[in-house]
């Protein structure tokens, strides 16, 4: 595969087929330093003042099951996108993560 190790971010552990991931650790021959759960965001930075996003970040999304995903960009205000995806300053998407942590 070309690596040494995967970290994991799952976000629901009970849907994960726990054996089948054992199998891809012993045959890759994987290190598995970090496991992390529950909520995953997306986090895509931009330099336009109007992002767009192409079929790649919406096939990710789709595939990987996020539900909510941020777009940092040079804008002054924070504003939805779509399907869950919303287009911020640097300064409130820090302001989010803060919030999390209360």
């Amino acid at each position: 595969m070309g690596y040494d190790g995967v970290e994991l971010a799952i976000r629901d552990p009970s849907l994960l087929d726990w054996d089948r991931l054992e199998g891809w650790i012993k045959t890759y021959k994987l290190k598995v330093p970090a496991i992390g759960t529950g909520q995953v965001y997306v986090v895509e930075c931009k330099v336009s003042t109007s992002p767009s996003l192409n079929r790649g970040f919406w096939n990710a999304m789709n595939d990987l099951k996020i539900r909510e995903a941020w777009i940092i960009a040079p804008v002054k205000d924070t504003y939805p996108l779509e399907n869950g995806v919303r287009v911020a300053p640097l300064q409130k998407f820090i302001d989010f993560l803060e919030s999390l942590k209360h």
